[in-house]
C-alpha cells in the first residue's frame, strides 16, 4: 500500500482536481435529495407555486455543476492510475534485467509475466477505485450524517449502532478472501506456464503429436483456476 502511495503521490495535479470532482459528486447524491424534499414538502404540499421555479432552477444548476464534477472525478482517477501502472509496469521491467539465474529461477518467468500483466492491470483497478473510495467516503459520511442529524435526529443512533457491524462485516470478508486470492494468484502462474511451455515448444509438440497431452495439461489447470475464481 506504501508503494502505491508514493507513485499516486507523484501526481498531485490530477489528485487536486479528482478532489474538486468529489464536490460535484456530493452535491448531486446530497444536495438534489434535499431540494426534493423542499418542493415537494414546501412547494406542493403547501400549494406554493412561487418556490417551485427557483427551487427547479436550483435542482438544475446542482446537476449540471455535479455531473461536471463527476466527469472531472473519473477523468482524473483514470489519468492517475494509467500514470501509476506505467510507472510500476517501468520499475518492473528495469528491475528484472538486473537480475541473475538464480533470482529468475526464484520468482519464475511465468511469475513475473504475470506481475507485468495481469497483477499490473489488477493494481490499476485497485487504484481507480481506491481514488474514488478513499476520496468520496469521507465526504459523503460526515455530510450524510449532518442531513440525518439535522433532519431525523432518532435515526441518527439507527446509523451509529449499525455502523460498526458494517466495519466488522466488510474485515471478516475481507480476512477469509485473502487465502483464496494468493490461490487465484498460484493459480494464473500456473496457466501462463503452461501457455508459455506450450507457445516455445510447440514445433516439437506438433512433431510428436503431442498437441492432445499438452491439452489435458492444461485443462486442470484452468479448471482449478476457474474454480478459484468463482469462489473469490
Amino acid at each position: 500500500m506504501k508503494l502505491i502511495l508514493k507513485y499516486t503521490w507523484r501526481y498531485k495535479k490530477y489528485l487536486l482536481l479528482s478532489l474538486l470532482g468529489v464536490v460535484g459528486f456530493v452535491l448531486i447524491q446530497m444536495g438534489v435529495p434535499t431540494l426534493l424534499k423542499y418542493i415537494i414538502n414546501d412547494s406542493l404540499m403547501k400549494g406554493d407555486s412561487s418556490l417551485l421555479l427557483p427551487l427547479g432552477l436550483l435542482m438544475v444548476a446542482v446537476i449540471l455543476v455535479g455531473g461536471c464534477g463527476e466527469i472531472a472525478m473519473s477523468y482524473a482517477n483514470s489519468r492517475i492510475a494509467s500514470n501509476v501502472i506505467r510507472d510500476i509496469r517501468n520499475d518492473t521491467f528495469k528491475k528484472t534485467q538486473s537480475f541473475s539465474h538464480a533470482e529468475f529461477n526464484q520468482f519464475s518467468v511465468s511469475s513475473l509475466i504475470t506481475s507485468t500483466t495481469s497483477d499490473a492491470y489488477q493494481i490499476m483497478l485497485f487504484v481507480q477505485n481506491m481514488l474514488r473510495s478513499a476520496l468520496i467516503t469521507p465526504v459523503m459520511t460526515v455530510s450524510g450524517f449532518a442531513l440525518i442529524i439535522t433532519t431525523n435526529p432518532q435515526l441518527f443512533w439507527v446509523v451509529l449502532i449499525v455502523l460498526p457491524v458494517l466495519v466488522l462485516g466488510v474485515f471478516f470478508i475481507s480476512h477469509k478472501s485473502m487465502p483464496y486470492s494468493r490461490a487465484q494468484q498460484a493459480g494464473l502462474d500456473k496457466i501462463n506456464l503452461n501457455m508459455r511451455e506450450g507457445l516455445s515448444g510447440l514445433r516439437v509438440i506438433r512433431a510428436f503429436g503431442n498437441e492432445d497431452f499438452q491439452a489435458d495439461r492444461f485443462e486442470p489447470v484452468n479448471r482449478e483456476y476457474c474454480g478459484v475464481s468463482k469462489t473469490v
